[in-house]
């Protein structure tokens, strides 16, 4: 029992440290931008990828590391250069496509080469990995920079909502944005984690998760409705309620599905975090589960703003 309780207070200390010197850092590189936010999301997005094919390596799949980082850079170098360039980004849909084709064409092509066990397992992982474990991160670039994408409509005489055209600055809308979905994550853990931990009695899914809750779940739902819509009523005010009312629904229903994703991998895999990366956190995947989905269905949501 004591020693639990040291081990307990020792994980709270590596968390508080890491969240004293994490989260002024995630600031500055949010604010900040440019070069300097585009090498963090390469960095962190390939770490994620190297978690997911070290967990895919613990049921003998041998998934294609180099072909996975070489794609992920691809993507992200793309993505990110695309949106100062109006006649790249019109056909990006296409270019993001071909991308995809290569990277399927590629996983398969050199495979035939590799002398490795379970080929179509480590076809679908390599390929898989970037959808789950990068993706997402491609998604916090395209909100980071959404200013861009506005002002291509603006540029074009395309017609924006009114919210977006009352913005005095775009930029700052498009980094409220990705601290805006941060914080209600973190509100959302926050919520199910107590919530589920005091009051909680009906298992949500026990064989993913045993210690979540419908409680903690159904807390965690309302904490993020009610977040969302206070931070954009304060912040960002001529933001229609409605709006920011779906986005915390979004947030509360998806960042908590992706925290049973990454749960249900690791169970299935037998290990408890996805590395020992951040001390007290675990890995990338751990930190950032909650995000996986959450960040490109924002970013679709915000698109159909624009278009709808």
């Amino acid at each position: 029992m004591l020693f639990e309780k040291k081990k307990m207070k020792s994980e709270l200390f590596k968390r508080v440290v890491f969240a004293i010197i994490g989260i002024p850092i995630a600031l500055f590189l949010i604010i900040y931008g440019e070069l300097p936010f585009l090498f963090a999301i390469i960095i962190i997005s390939s770490v994620a990828l190297y978690e997911f094919y070290s967990l895919a390596k613990l049921k003998n799949v041998n998934s294609n590391f180099a072909l996975g980082f070489l794609f992920n850079l691809i993507f992200i170098l793309f993505i990110y250069f695309s949106l100062s360039n109006a006649k790249i980004l019109i056909n990006s849909g296409f270019i993001i496509l071909v991308l995809i084709l290569l990277l399927v064409l590629s996983a398969f092509s050199l495979e035939m080469w590799r002398r490795k066990e379970n080929r179509l397992l480590n076809v679908s992982t390599t390929i898989s990995g970037i959808l789950y474990a990068c993706f997402p991160f491609y998604s916090l670039i395209l909100i980071r920079e959404f200013y861009k994408i506005t002002e291509f409509f603006i540029n074009n005489n395309i017609n924006l909502p009114l919210f977006f055209i009352n913005q005095q600055n775009l930029e700052e809308f498009s980094i409220f944005s990705v601290i805006f979905v941060l914080i209600t994550i973190w509100i959302c853990d926050s919520a199910a984690f107590f919530i589920g931990k005091n009051l909680g009695k009906h298992k949500l899914f026990e064989r993913v998760s045993p210690k979540k809750t419908w409680e903690g779940a159904v807390a965690g739902f309302i904490a993020s409705i009610l977040s969302s819509f206070l931070l954009f009523y304060f912040f960002v005010p001529n933001f229609p309620y409605i709006h920011s009312i779906m986005l915390g629904v979004i947030i509360g229903i998806f960042g908590q599905i992706g925290d049973l994703a990454e749960s249900l991998i690791k169970r299935d895999v037998g290990v408890k975090d996805s590395s020992n990366l951040i001390p007290g956190h675990g890995g990338a995947l751990d930190r950032f589960d909650s995000i996986l989905f959450v960040f490109p269905l924002v970013f679709v949501y915000f698109i159909l703003l624009l278009v709808c």
